[in-house]
This record gives C-alpha cells, sequence and structure tokens, in this order.
C-alpha cells in the first residue's frame, strides 16, 4: 500500500510539471501570429505604428512627429528592399564575409537611428527613449537566455 502511494505521489508530481509548460506553447502560438500580421504590414503602416508609439512615450510634438515619420519610413523602406534581396538570394550558408556584411549593416542603421533622434529630441527625451531602449534591449537578452535554457 505505501508503494502504491508513492508511486501515485510520484505521478502527480511529474503530471503537474508537464502541466506547467503548456502555457508557453500558447504565448509562442500567439508571438507567431502577430509577427505574420507585422511582416504583412507595408512599411508606412509599420513607421506610423513605431511613430505614434514613441509619441505616446516622449510626449512629442507635431514637428518632432512628423520629422520622427519621415524618418521611420525612410528606415522601414530600406529594411523591407533589404528583405527583398535576401529573399531573392535564397538559402545559402552563411560565410563569415556575409555575417560581418550584415552585422556591418545593422550597427550602421542603428548609428543613424542614434543621430536622428539626437537631432530630432530634446536631452530630456533621447534620455528616456535611450534609457527604454536599454530596458528593451535587456529584456529581450533575457528571454532568449531564458528560451535557450530550456532546450
Amino acid at each position: 500500500m505505501k508503494k502504491f502511494v508513492f508511486v501515485m505521489a510520484i505521478a502527480l508530481f511529474a503530471l503537474q510539471g508537464m502541466a506547467q509548460e503548456r502555457p508557453e506553447r500558447k504565448d509562442r502560438a500567439k508571438g507567431k501570429e502577430r509577427r505574420a500580421v507585422l511582416m504583412e504590414m507595408t512599411p508606412e503602416q509599420r513607421a506610423i505604428l513605431q511613430t505614434k508609439r514613441l509619441t505616446l512615450v516622449l510626449d512629442l510634438s507635431k514637428n518632432q512627429q512628423s520629422q520622427l515619420l519621415t524618418f521611420n519610413t525612410q528606415q522601414a523602406e530600406e529594411r523591407e528592399a533589404y528583405k527583398a534581396s535576401r529573399k531573392t538570394e535564397g538559402e545559402k550558408p552563411v560565410s563569415s564575409d556575409d555575417y560581418f556584411e550584415r552585422m556591418n549593416r545593422k550597427l550602421d542603421m542603428d548609428i543613424a537611428l542614434q543621430q536622428k533622434m539626437k537631432e530630432i529630441l530634446n536631452e530630456e527625451q533621447y534620455a528616456l527613449w535611450r534609457s527604454q531602449k536599454k530596458t528593451k534591449s535587456q529584456r529581450q537578452r533575457g528571454l532568449v537566455s531564458k528560451r535557450r535554457s530550456k532546450r
């Protein structure tokens, strides 16, 4: 009888551990749906949403909004053109030169974004934007490391 109770207790703990993984899978499915919807949006639509999000957070003036919308639209169109060129190249192995080119391009875009934001925003808004960008980066790194540790 004691062995039976012991086996049942172990079985319950095992089932409970497996049941706790399921909500994460639902979250992943929602994330995939959200990414699919974002991929269908035009660059202009993405730029408008990004500008409005920053307007809410940074309390941008109309002039700042228009400058930022122009810049975001330009960046989104460049990103879209780059993605299209990558798709036409097809699936090929990534060489160290390709990786260097991608990372160099990404860093150039990040530098351009930072310089443009410095031009558009005042000092207080720029400091808030930088702190939020840093927080977002840390949160994303945490999520990636969490996913890797679960593998």
